[in-house]
């Protein structure tokens, strides 16, 4: 026998441009904008997706850490805290971000960092942020909804001085829950359901339904309530004509003003989280309602695409599990926020279930939390990005907001039911991390991770090797560094491959030994499926981060064992077994032509064959005999009791 075994044939999975190997096969990480949710990759669909993790993953060859979010909490505040907006003011002077905990309003000086309490409480806790709006007022406010209480309508008197006036629900003005503008006016549904009106901010008006009642009263357009209204937005009918829409727990309406009446559409869901909030996001595109752990999304086309959010494909690690209760718009991103799913008991009460496990009959079933946190992510057109998670399970966002106050306080907001106000950057400039980092107008988180998906090749069943691990630097230092860990098949436990604190290619071999002249060998891992985590940091400097271009698995495809097989069929002068030597001949002619695999066995090891040659001698005359050379080429048939006899 001979062995045939050679290295199989090259193969780049991702930007081949990156790949600077000949002989080994590649796997380029680079380019991971297609966002996070891949736990078992297909390495020909998700070559720029990867599992989980708050790396900046929204540029292609440049992987660096996160913006950096800054927390405060007011002093002195108490409950939970909910960002309001942009409140004007009267004077011309810049507008001032608030936000409010429990019914205290809270400023925020962009120049010195740091909150201040208004003088005026609002006159009850609000639920939702704030609307501006002017119409034909002599004065922009900030409204907003104090739900059975009325409307507070907020601005500046002077730079930190605030004007809350608390107008009280009365037949004149709503008890508002939610308030939005569309077109020119304001709109807001009350406690009771009726939907009112304002073209100034100042005089409310209900809308009125076409008909009368018995005593030919006017009848104010009432919304049925045995659905929950969530959230008013301005949208797109059918037509492509600008309506307002009520998103409530279970039903997307829309108000059609020709009849004084909600419409329900036929954008329906009996998921129990539905519609805790939505958002429109770069206006004349999409409409998005949160759904549990994902969004609905709705195109201007009227067309429902479930599973947009963070629950696609593989959805987010168990211990980030929760539902979408903030939405957010900006010019870049879409923003989501979670809740952590809480803790989860459940009450035992069928009788062969107790008897089963052994519980009495009102003894508790506890699912554990699993220290879930809170995520927040954006959506830039391709996929989403985690790129801040909670410290622990205890914080729970309220909601969020795009602060549009210039250049400085350009931010995307949230507030938590522990107290704090958190804000991230955004880029007014859409400026990437590598140029941000280049020139120090960027503050980046101290610390991120990423995980990928687990890679197979597109060849799981087969063995490969991993040779090694280079990865390419645009910017890195002895503080700004990478550093790569991964697992292999059913590994429990990360290994970690090495730490990178240079610009330019570094390789990472696996499995280094020292051989008999003392010198370093990377022997080399073997694997079926493979994963990776990187970990980015930075020393003290905020506007510093590591920038990674790609990096890349070097690998080997372990061939099948492969042999040929060469012997010698004796053709007797007589019959053999009842065949003549031409029968014999004529057989093994065939088998050549055969498209099947042949059983072959020797010593007893199974391997499946083909002939691959037929030669050999023959006499001549009416003598027939002779011999025929057989070549077999073949792989061990890895059949269980094959062949054994």
């Amino acid at each position: 026998t001979a062995n045939l075994a050679v290295f199989n044939r090259k193969t780049t999975i991702g930007d081949a441009t990156l790949d600077s190997d000949d002989y080994i096969s590649t796997w380029v990480v680079s380019d991971l904008t297609g966002g996070q949710g891949i736990d078992n990759a297909n390495a020909a669909a998700d070559v720029n997706r990867f599992w989980f993790g708050t790396v900046d993953t929204r540029w292609r060859n440049q992987l660096a850490l996160p913006p950096l979010v800054a927390e405060s909490a007011p002093s002195g505040a108490t409950g939970s805290c909910l960002p309001l907006g942009d409140v004007p003011s009267a004077t011309g002077a810049p507008a001032t971000f608030y936000g409010a905990c429990g019914a205290t309003p809270y400023g925020w000086n962009a120049g010195s960092s740091a909150w201040y309490a208004a003088a005026t409480a609002l006159g009850a806790t609000p639920a939702t942020p704030g609307v501006r709006y002017k119409g034909t007022g002599s004065y922009a406010y900030l409204f907003v909804a104090l739900g059975a209480y009325g409307i507070a309508k907020l601005r500046e008197t002077a730079p930190g001085t605030l004007s809350v006036t608390n107008v009280a629900a009365s037949s004149s003005v709503p008890g508002a829950t939610l308030i939005s503008q569309h077109d020119t006016r304001l709109f807001a549904i009350d406690s009771a359901g009726v939907t009112w009106v304002t073209g100034d901010g100042t005089s409310w008006a209900k809308i009125l339904r076409p008909e009368a009642d018995a005593s030919n009263n006017d009848l104010p357009l009432t919304f049925d309530l045995s659905e929950t209204p969530k959230r008013l937005v301005s949208y797109l009918n059918r037509q492509g004509d600008p309506t307002l829409c009520l998103v409530t727990d279970r039903a997307l309406w829309m108000l059609s003003e020709d009849a004084n009446t909600w419409v329900r559409t036929n954008i329906v869901s009996n998921h129990p989280d539905f519609g805790i909030d939505a958002e429109v996001w770069r206006p004349g595109e999409d409409i998005w309602m949160a759904q549990g752990p994902d969004l609905l999304r709705l195109t201007n086309a009227f067309v429902e695409v479930p599973f947009s959010g963070l629950a696609r494909d593989d959805g987010l690690p168990p211990g980030f599990r929760g539902r979408v209760v903030a939405l957010a718009g900006e010019a870049g991103n879409l923003w989501c926020a979670t809740e952590p799913s809480p803790s989860a008991t459940a009450t035992a009460t069928e009788a062969t279930f107790m008897e089963d496990v052994g519980l009495d009959l009102d003894d508790p079933i506890v699912l554990a939390d699993d220290d879930t946190r809170s995520v927040v992510a954006a959506w830039q057109g391709t996929g989403w990005h985690v790129l801040w998670a909670a410290a622990n399970s205890a914080f729970v966002p309220t909601r969020m907001l795009v602060s549009v106050l210039g250049r400085a306080a350009h931010k995307v907001w949230w507030g938590g039911t522990d107290g704090i106000m958190r804000s991230l950057p955004l880029k007014f400039d859409f400026m990437p991390p590598k140029q941000a980092r280049e020139i120090g107008v960027d503050a980046f988180a101290e610390t991120a991770s990423l995980e990928t998906g687990w890679f197979d090749a597109g060849m799981l069943p087969f063995k490969k090797v991993a040779a090694r691990v280079d990865v390419d630097m645009e910017h890195a230092t002895a503080t700004e560094t990478v550093t790569v860990s991964y697992k292999a098949d059913t590994d429990d436990d990360w290994t970690a491959l090495g730490t990178v604190a240079a610009v330019g290619v570094t390789s990472l071999p696996f499995n280094v030994a020292t051989d008999t002249d003392g010198n370093a060998f990377g022997k080399g891992v073997s694997f079926r499926r493979v994963r990776f985590r990187l970990d980015f940091s930075r020393g003290a400097t905020v506007t510093t981060s590591p920038i990674c271009k790609s990096v890349n698995l070097l690998y080997l495809k372990v061939p099948q064992n492969t042999k040929s097989f060469l012997f010698t069929v004796p053709l007797p002068p007589r019959k053999w077994q009842g065949k003549s030597p031409q029968e014999i001949i004529d057989h093994l002619e065939s088998l050549v032509d055969s498209d099947e695999l042949l059983k072959f066995v020797h010593r007893r090891r199974v391997w499946r064959v083909r002939v691959a040659g037929l030669n050999g001698t023959e006499a001549t005359g009416r003598n027939e005999a002779g011999a025929q050379n057989v070549s077999l080429i073949g792989i061990p048939a890895n059949i269980r009791n094959e062949g054994n006899a």
